[in-house]
């Protein structure tokens, strides 16, 4: 999943330099813009949560269930410091 979400943030880079050099203009590199960086996003939290479940799967034993479901409750998975969407360091959408 990991690498997914790099190959589509380089395809949106690739987008972006097409746009910026003037390769390519008009609606269709605009839709293909919204259409990569929406991708990404999605791939990069797919990878993120998918990451973070596989570092806490293995409770302590001290730990009882309903421990663990209330520790979840209270702070969702993409608001965790760990989690590579709230660490993201990506351009804000365009308009």
């Amino acid at each position: 999943m990991g690498v997914v979400a790099d190959e589509a943030d380089e395809s949106l880079g690739w987008l972006e330099f097409v746009e910026a050099s003037e390769m390519g203009t008009g609606p269709e590199v605009s839709r293909l813009l919204g259409e990569a960086d929406e991708l990404a996003a999605i791939f990069s939290a797919s990878f993120g949560t998918a990451r973070y479940k596989e570092q806490n799967k293995r409770r302590p034993a001290a730990e009882s269930p309903n421990q663990s479901t209330n520790r979840l409750n209270s702070q969702s998975i993409t608001q965790s410091p760990d989690h590579p969407v709230t660490r993201s360091h990506r351009l804000p959408k365009r308009l």
